[in-house]
């Protein structure tokens, strides 16, 4: 397993988290995933089972005073966070965090992520097809007054689409397919498209005003 993960050769690794230790104040997703002893019930053959701890990879590190202790030590925030925005507290000690890396590791699953060259190609092919799809809607006599409303519509079921997609694919593939690079392209190209479109000529107007005008071949004056 550990080959395997060695194989891999990557710097980064994304933790596909997969659960927490006990948790009393539901802080997070997924508690009661790995067991836990507390310090003085380690010492303590009284409190544990052999089989809760023999042939298993036994981690120590540190979990607060005690298991019901809110300590901020040590801790972090994590995906499992039942809190995604506002006044959220760290759900998960680092040896936890240690713990769900090699879980990750030995269950060889792992979060695959989309290539940054291949998140610009991406981004470049959406930028064109808007625009070649906008130069037709304002070129078309049909559609060519609602370029406003069209382009906007456009723009926000590609915006929705593209984020289903990046859900879906993490879901079910464990695939990280960040597409933040082409989410923004899709949502400026509009304006951009609209800002060429009406200043395309600015240059040509304002060399003709200073002078700069194209001279008509003599023999055409015959």
């Amino acid at each position: 397993k550990a080959k395997k993960f060695i194989d891999r050769d990557k710097k980064e690794e994304i933790i596909n988290y997969r659960g927490n230790i006990v948790d009393w104040h539901g802080a997070s997703n997924y508690p009661g995933r790995y067991m836990v002893l507390d310090a003085d019930q380690a010492l303590d053959t009284n409190q544990f089972v052999p089989s809760m701890i023999k042939g298993k990879i036994v981690m120590l590190g540190f979990l607060g005073a005690d298991l019901r202790d809110t300590s901020w030590d040590d801790k972090f925030f994590t995906p499992l966070n039942t809190k995604y925005a506002g006044k959220a507290r760290p759900d998960m000690y680092g040896v936890v965090v240690h713990a769900n890396a090699v879980s990750m590791i030995l269950n060889e699953d792992y979060v695959n992520e989309i290539p940054l060259w291949l998140q610009y190609v991406l981004a470049v092919i959406l930028c064109m097809g808007n625009v070649a799809l906008f130069m037709v809607i304002k070129r078309s006599q049909n559609f060519s007054g609602l370029f406003d409303v069209a382009s906007f519509v456009f723009q926000l079921l590609q915006i929705v689409l593209l984020s289903i997609v990046m859900i879906f694919a993490f879901n079910w593939a464990n695939y990280k397919l960040n597409l933040t690079i082409s989410l923004a392209v899709v949502a400026l190209v509009g304006t951009g498209f609209e800002f060429y479109d009406t200043f395309k000529d600015a240059p040509l107007r304002l060399l003709s005003r200073l002078g700069f005008t194209r001279r008509v071949p003599e023999e055409l004056n015959h």
